[in-house]
């Protein structure tokens, strides 16, 4: 199904003896799953995932996705620090989005690189099946089919890309 990238990061071989991956200890605290469903998916640590659903993807350290999205077959990078405001009060008073995934977005086959901060009601699912394109502007790139956010895109609320 995929190839290129997707078949290099197959053939790692992460428990081979004879070269092994070694990681280090973050302290972060556990992920926070409230009614999330996530199937054949790695989750990183200090994740908040809340009535979503994640399929077929690795989510990164210090996700916050939002109730009702749906992750699939996508890389989420996630983040270094977690946001200090107040995120609820943020999208109340229509100041910002905050780090994430908002509510009800779709993402499918996509790689969202830190920080990025992307609306309720996003799809990310590459609906026109465009394979290359150059929307930096706009906080994200298509290349080989697939969808890039880029580090600290901000994605309106409603997009679709």
């Amino acid at each position: 199904m995929y190839t290129d990238f997707w078949m290099n990061i197959s053939m790692l071989g992460f428990y081979d003896r004879d070269s092994p991956i070694y990681t280090t200890p973050r302290y972060l605290p556990p992920t926070l799953i409230s009614g999330a469903v996530i199937t054949d998916s790695v989750i990183g640590d200090g994740c908040i995932l809340n009535r979503c659903r994640i399929k077929g993807s690795v989510v990164g350290m210090r996700t916050r996705i939002g109730d009702g999205a749906i992750v699939e077959d996508s890389i989420i990078m996630g983040s270094d620090m977690y946001q200090e405001e107040d995120i609820q009060g943020m999208e109340e008073k229509g100041s910002g989005i905050p780090i994430g995934i908002g509510e009800n977005t779709r993402i499918r086959e996509a790689i969202i690189d830190k920080y990025a901060r992307i609306g309720r009601n996003v799809m990310i699912i590459n609906k026109d099946s465009v394979q290359g394109g150059d929307r930096e502007a706009n906080g994200y790139i298509i290349s080989g089919g697939t969808v890039v956010v880029l580090t600290s895109a901000e994605i309106p609320h409603g997009s679709i890309l």
